[in-house]
């Protein structure tokens, strides 16, 4: 069945063809979009539209002033067209800085039970650097090579011909221990000295008996249990000063030097 010309145009009008319907195209893709109730119905289009101006109108709970387009600018047709066109003119409120960070040091430490004194109440030194080398001033303590020697006068420690350390003597094995205890990871080798008065074997007795009371005193009165200590006596054979002087006469003061005991660390 034919249908006529007539009836055709008058349904619809023939569609363009060739250049004439690429300017068609084009002069409808630049008319504006229409802002019909039609397309404000739909959900999708209007919950886009409020997340996209909620954050706007909201930013700086009213300390922003309300955004406004330039002057000039065309007004879009409808809220979707106005939220985009409100992102290039968006001012960001700046957030109040956080205070600063408090930094909490930790206490200084103490070391407790370092000392000793009369009558078995042990006293208390703070540990650390300054009494490292506080100790190690008052005792004369020498650095020789990687070792540690602490020469302690064994006049001040035992009585005459004794190897029961004095009370009195507490204060100086306190600061000996503060520089043992700091090395206390290394080997300790606490030796005795007598002079070149009495028997060679009477002083080596004399002289493991008096380095051992230092230790036992370490251990028990500075809590050092746990040290690597090495115990020996050399008697007479390692004087520091001649117990004689040059024509034959006694050196009480040569004598006394080398009554001694010796602390020596080493790694």
């Amino acid at each position: 069945m034919c249908r006529s010309p007539m009836r055709r145009s008058a349904l619809a009008p023939a569609p363009a063809r060739g250049p004439a319907a690429g300017r068609a195209a084009a002069e409808a893709a630049r008319e504006p979009w229409p802002a019909s109730p039609r397309t404000l119905k739909r959900p999708l289009s209007l919950l886009l539209a409020l997340s996209l101006a909620l954050p706007f109108a909201t930013l700086g709970a009213g300390a922003a002033a309300p955004l406004a387009a330039p002057r000039g600018a065309p007004e879009p047709a409808n809220a979707q067209a106005r939220a985009v066109a409100a992102l290039a003119h968006a001012r960001v409120i700046a957030l109040a800085p956080a205070p600063p960070a408090t930094l909490v040091l930790a206490p200084p430490k103490t070391i407790a039970g370092i000392g000793g004194s009369a009558g078995g109440q042990p006293t208390t030194l703070a540990g650390g650097a300054k009494d490292l080398a506080s100790a190690m001033t008052d005792l004369h303590a020498k650095v020789v090579g990687q070792e540690i020697h602490i020469e302690l006068a064994a006049d001040v420690l035992f009585a005459f011909d004794m190897a029961d350390i004095r009370p009195d003597a507490a204060a100086t094995l306190a600061k000996a221990a503060v520089i043992v205890r700091a090395h206390s990871g290394g080997h300790i080798r606490v030796e005795g000295h007598t002079d070149n008065k009495g028997t060679h074997a009477y002083n080596v007795a004399l002289s493991q008996r008096r380095a051992q009371a230092v230790v036992t005193w370490l251990r028990e009165r500075e809590g050092l249990r746990g040290a690597a200590f090495q115990v020996q006596g050399f008697a007479e054979t390692r004087p520091v000063a001649p117990n004689t002087k040059p024509g034959g006469a006694d050196n009480p003061a040569g004598r006394q030097q080398n009554r001694r005991v010796e602390i020596v660390v080493s790694p």
